[in-house]
């Protein structure tokens, strides 16, 4: 008895040995370790309360139509693990700095048509920012925007398409 509970314990160590060899992302044959898994892309982000403020001139103005594609940034797993997909209560907004410049919400097509005024201080670079309801986050684009008003940047067949990263 004593004798087959000292196997069955030999047994799981040496599979969880085994276990731990074969799946650790060691290099073989020349291969580069499995990547770990980055972090999930869900957050606990309420809606936020992004609104153009008062004052700005509506005839100094530039128009963005954009395309949210996380999958540029994030796998197919992680999308799928968070269950990623665009909701009509997602927003896209503007942004100089901490001042909101634009804000709007994806129309039928999946495309954000975005108008964005002058900010306050010239030249101040614009980056997008994005809110998913359903994943509860807020992404940032990885580039910037210049104003130049009557810009157009985008159209509804070459959307402009920022990488997006999760905000920190």
């Amino acid at each position: 008895m004593k004798r087959t509970s000292q196997r069955i314990v030999f047994a799981g160590l040496a599979a969880i040995a085994f276990s731990l060899f074969t799946f650790s992302g060691c290099k073989k044959d020349g291969q580069d370790p499995v990547p770990p898994k980055t972090d999930s892309i869900t957050g606990n982000v309420a809606l936020p309360d992004w609104k153009v403020a008062e004052g700005y001139d509506p005839t100094s103005t530039m128009t963005v139509v954009a395309k949210v594609d996380l999958s540029l940034t994030y796998t197919a797993d992680q999308l799928k693990d968070a269950f990623y997909q665009l909701s009509d209560s997602d927003l896209v907004a503007a942004f100089a700095g901490d001042e909101c410049v634009g804000v709007e919400k994806p129309e039928s097509n999946g495309l954000f048509y975005l108008g964005i005024v002058a900010p306050k201080t010239q030249g101040t670079p614009i980056v997008l920012r994005y809110y998913s309801k359903k994943v509860s986050n807020i992404f940032e684009a990885q580039s910037t925007l210049t104003f130049q008003n009557d810009e157009r940047i985008g159209d509804h067949q070459n959307p402009y398409t920022p990488e997006f990263k999760v905000k920190k």
